[in-house]
């Protein structure tokens, strides 16, 4: 049996790899859908995307706990449980694909008082149609890929989703340049998510045959494992998660205008490149963490949060300095001058991101550890806080103000509320000891940030000084690094990683 790190490099690996190809040919299609189709159509492509993420709240949170009870289900190759639990999950994905179904058709009515365009309204409904359609067929075989990722293969669910959206976006550039049609553009991107769900569909019978099999159906299962006891507690944890972070766009346009929401995503859609990045890692190393926990050793699994939380500062550091040193720069040569948001609205743009990638290893061991019912109601804090503050601080200082308001109801919420609880029911530790990690982390990063910052501007801008601009930022930070933290337990760990993994190669 392959172990659990080597499981997580290979996911890992393969993520990167598949993410490399499709960046480049997303980044392709989204230069020609803004140059040819321009600011208003990629404003109501960001709008109806978060409108779509806010009805996924329909999911409930299931996902999150068909993952954690599979778990331990793989760990022990209980078939029984794992069929049990697939099938009781079919069913309630079939009633959310439904759900989302029946709701997004209702809010069709709504969508003139949302949609502030010049594009006309029919148009505007047909393209939500289409938006509609390609996230209710999304639903159909989750409950199935949930086995696969649970499973530690992540890397299959990769290829087949590299290999889909690879195809996705040769077609969509192609369809754009000759016919410059948004009404294709979405349609493409129907048939390709329908294409992927029939090869996760074949792949999963094929690795997991059981998965068919009613005789192994047990619903005193589901009654053990308090499967309904958990989802109502995640629902909670899911509503508030989608407020919090999927309705900035929906906000934006409805307080400054549809066009404001295209400005912004041309900012959002390259950090989210990066973000994709980061997600990989921790989608090729969740599985893992929740086959660690599944063993209950309280000090494993603290020695390994300390670890990840040191990893994610590094990558939060490197990542957060080159965006601070080129955004600004690379913009008007990508699309245009007129693209170019305000210094204060980056800086804002940019705290989320270090905020949110910073502290992703909070998540993600809370998530594989099975607290959700313990943060229900501080994220339902959360996401009443943002919406508040959004308002009122969009209407003072407006897309600032807006994205500003997410990052203050983290700080004054979650942020410090989730540490807690893992450190008391799980890891028997003082919670003291990663605040003031985090506060470190912090007023270190910032320096680095502004001396790159400082250095970088002094620098021409164009295209080959950007390479030039990153490769600074990632030998200063490596140095920093070192230098800081070499004594460091979690620096040391990492460095017998990797000279134990060349030593083998």
């Amino acid at each position: 049996m392959r172990s659990r790190s080597a499981k997580s490099v290979r996911n890992i690996i393969i993520g990167i790899i598949d993410k490399l190809l499709l960046i480049i040919l997303g980044f392709t299609t989204k230069t020609l859908f803004i140059r040819l189709l321009g600011a208003e159509y990629n404003g109501l492509n960001g709008l109806y995307t978060n409108i779509l993420s806010v009805l996924s709240i329909a999911e409930l949170g299931v996902g999150n706990v068909l993952t954690f009870t599979l778990y331990k289900a793989l760990l022990t190759n209980d078939k029984e449980r794992i069929a049990t639990l697939t099938h009781y999950f079919k069913r309630i994905y079939r009633y959310i694909a439904l759900g989302v179904a029946l709701v997004g058709v209702a809010l069709i009515p709504f969508l003139r008082f949302i949609v502030k365009s010049s594009v006309p309204l029919y148009d505007a409904i047909l393209y939500y149609i289409l938006f509609l359609l390609n996230s209710v067929v999304s639903y159909f075989v989750v409950y199935k890929t949930t086995v696969i990722k649970a499973d530690q293969k992540e890397y299959i669910y990769n290829i087949c989703d590299c290999a889909a959206t690879f195809t996705m976006y040769v077609f969509q550039i192609i369809y754009l340049i000759f016919t410059k049609n948004f009404t294709g553009y979405l349609i493409i991107q129907v048939l390709c998510t329908i294409g992927k769900n029939v090869v996760l569909n074949y792949i999963a019978n094929k690795n997991y045959p059981y998965l068919k099999d009613k005789s192994l159906i047990r619903p005193e299962i589901i009654r053990d494992i308090r499967v309904v006891e958990n989802i109502k507690a995640t629902f909670i944890y899911k509503v508030s998660a989608v407020v919090v972070n999927n309705t900035d766009n929906i906000l934006i346009s409805i307080i400054l205008g549809t066009v404001v929401v295209g400005y912004y995503s041309n900012y959002s859609i390259l950090i989210m490149y990066v973000t994709s990045f980061i997600t990989i890692i921790s989608n090729g190393i969740i599985a893992s963490l929740g086959n660690l926990n599944a063993e209950d050793n309280h000090l494993n699994s603290y020695n390994m949060f300390r670890n990840l939380c040191f990893a994610y500062n590094c990558i939060t550091l490197f990542c957060t300095a080159c965006f601070a040193s080129i955004i600004q720069e690379f913009v008007p040569i990508w699309i245009g001058n007129q693209y170019v948001l305000p210094n204060s609205n980056v800086i804002v743009i940019l705290f989320l991101f270090y905020v949110t990638t910073t502290t992703s290893p909070v998540w993600m061991f809370r998530e594989t550890m099975g607290l959700f019912k313990q943060v229900r109601f501080i994220m339902i804090a959360n996401a009443i806080l943002n919406i508040i503050l959004s308002i009122l601080l969009g209407i003072w200082y407006g897309l600032a103000g807006i994205i500003g308001a997410t990052v203050l109801s983290k700080l004054l919420t979650v942020f410090w509320f989730e540490p807690l609880i893992l450190y008391k029911y799980k890891f028997n530790q003082k919670p003291q000891e990663y605040f003031l990690t985090q506060l470190r982390f912090f007023l270190t990063d910032i320096i680095i940030i502004v001396i790159l910052i400082f250095v970088n501007h002094q620098l021409p801008s164009s295209l080959p000084w950007f390479f030039l601009k990153v490769v600074i930022c990632c030998i200063v930070c490596t140095t920093s690094l070192i230098v800081l933290y070499r004594k460091k337990p979690e620096f040391i760990y990492f460095k017998s990683k990797l000279i134990y993994k060349i030593k083998n190669k």
